[in-house]
């Protein structure tokens, strides 16, 4: 049995951070709970050209663990970062890589090919795992149409609740892998 969790700031010995509320923006195309499938490579991609919030997804990451029951003191997170999406569709078409979940960036620059374009060659490339897009736009409603026809399982916002919808979806596909194994 696997189970994922988050140090508490007690462990690590900082004051616990204010618990926030619940995203409504945060849109899901897919059951959530039914999106695990088996992978090799890392726990979580990060695909992201942006430095600042590499840096901060890192070290979120780093205070996440799987553990496998109450008493296991746990494994860390295993996850990768990538800040283009040329290296991106070498590692999952070319490489055949597979994570357990990816977070994508939808607005990557200008040399960049778009999250959604990304999704679309990986999806058409027979990749099933799941594929999350992140976007900083004001209007998530504009590119909210050209993600889920991307094949995206769902699109969240770079918000105050960004972090807590990551920890939300962790939290799913590991309670998804108890039940499978």
């Amino acid at each position: 049995m696997m189970s994922f969790y988050e140090t508490s700031p007690a462990e690590i010995g900082r004051p616990p951070n204010l618990i926030l509320k619940k995203n409504p923006k945060c849109i899901y195309y897919k059951d959530i709970d039914n999106l695990y499938r088996n992978y090799i490579t890392a726990d979580i991609l990060v695909v992201d050209d942006d430095p600042f919030l590499i840096k901060l997804i890192e070290n979120k990451i780093k205070k996440m663990r799987i553990k496998s029951n109450d008493g296991d003191p746990g494994r860390p997170v295993r996850y990768k970062i990538i800040n283009n999406s040329k290296e991106l569709l070498e590692d999952i078409i070319e490489y055949h890589c597979t994570y357990g979940v990816i977070f994508l960036d939808e607005n990557m620059g200008p040399d960049n090919l778009s999250g959604s374009q990304c999704i679309s060659r990986i999806r058409n490339s027979g990749y099933e795992n799941p594929i999350f897009s992140i976007s900083g736009s004001f209007k998530p409603s504009y590119i909210n149409a050209k993600v889920k026809n991307s094949g995206a399982d769902g699109l969240i916002p770079k918000s105050p609740f960004f972090f807590s919808e990551i920890r939300k979806i962790l939290f799913k596909l590991t309670k998804r892998n108890l039940k499978s194994e």
